[in-house]
């Protein structure tokens, strides 16, 4: 498929974790991955069509980022035991592209296929 060039941020990379639950964050386990420095951004959502159901989105700019926001000790202890609880189908990628206010941007993939 060929199209118009997409705009790059040059070397930007944009590692993704999406984990699905099936039972609420621990306290204070969102707002502390949320306050890692190398955290970018991050959503955390509940269906609305299923009962206990959540689905946290984070975003970082990397591996060594994503790795970055799991290394402090309260992270280790609180984050990391919760993510373990993820259901099958969750996990961490990089995202090729990305949008945001309709302006599709290209990131650098960390292995060429």
């Amino acid at each position: 498929m060929t199209g118009p060039a997409l705009p790059t941020d040059g070397d930007e990379q944009l590692f993704v974790l999406v984990a699905r639950f099936d039972a609420a964050a621990p306290p204070g386990a969102v707002e502390l991955l949320a306050a890692q420095p190398t955290c970018r951004r991050l959503r955390y959502v509940r269906a609305t069509d299923v009962a206990d159901s959540w689905t946290l989105i984070a975003e970082f700019a990397g591996a060594a980022a994503y790795r970055a926001a799991l290394s402090p000790f309260d992270v280790r202890t609180t984050v990391i035991p919760w993510l373990s609880t993820a259901i099958a189908g969750s996990g961490v990628g990089e995202a090729l592209l990305s949008a945001d206010t309709g302006v599709v941007t290209s990131h650098r993939p960390t292995v060429e296929h």
